[in-house]
């Protein structure tokens, strides 16, 4: 009788006691730990996946805006009103049979351009032909940005990049397939453009993209 007294005083004690033990606050203090560590991680990982799609997307936005402008404004030129910065033709470029590498024609000049001048019509006679051309309009793909210039102003249509370029030398370019960007004539009324470029997202993230087009020139 005495130990049933004793068990159920014991009993009734613990019911009435307060608060938790040490090893109680430990046990909740590291579960808590955890589970704020995995919150926190899943936090970071999409506030680093939201930043890398921002980024990406301004990318394109900016890349597609300028690849448009430039496509607009080559269409309406010729191939004897486009040259190199130093007003020399492009150079006709010869592809391989099996498509891997590129040539120039002359095979001793350079075929990826990073500057590329023309001129667009500005006035037709009674007969529908071209009586007047604009003044110089002069695209140059710079290591940090890319800009427009004719006699008026310079602009800049893209910045705040690394561009990617395809190294060209000894009349040879890398595989026309890779990740670079330039100007190319491929035929006597056909330019291709490759607009290739790096941008840092605001996690210090580097997202890479690559656009381009085939620009079909006025006979």
């Amino acid at each position: 009788m005495i130990r049933l007294y004793a068990l159920l005083n014991r009993l009734t004690t613990r019911k009435q006691r307060k608060g938790f033990t040490f090893l109680e606050v430990i046990i909740a203090l590291g579960l808590s730990t955890v589970f704020f560590g995995i919150v926190l991680y899943f936090l970071i990982a999409n506030k680093d996946s939201i930043s890398i799609s921002n980024t990406q997307i301004s990318l394109h936005q900016d890349l597609r805006r300028c690849l448009l402008k430039m496509t607009d404004e080559l269409s309406e030129s010729t191939i004897n009103k486009i040259s190199d910065l130093n007003d020399n033709s492009l150079n006709l470029i010869q592809r391989d049979v099996d498509n891997s590498c590129v040539k120039c024609l002359p095979s001793s000049e350079e075929c990826v351009y990073y500057t590329i001048r023309f001129k667009t019509p500005t006035g037709r006679n009674a007969n529908g032909e071209i009586n007047s051309w604009s003044s110089d309009i002069i695209y140059t793909l710079s290591p940090n940005q890319i800009t427009r210039q004719d006699a008026i102003a310079t602009t800049v249509l893209v910045d705040n990049i690394t561009l990617v370029t395809r190294t060209a030398g000894n009349g040879y370019a890398n595989d026309p397939n890779s990740f670079g960007s330039g100007f190319e004539r491929l035929a006597s009324n056909r330019i291709k453009i490759s607009l290739a470029a790096e941008r840092q997202s605001l996690t210090k993230r580097s997202v890479r993209l690559k656009i381009g087009t085939i620009v079909y020139l006025r006979n």
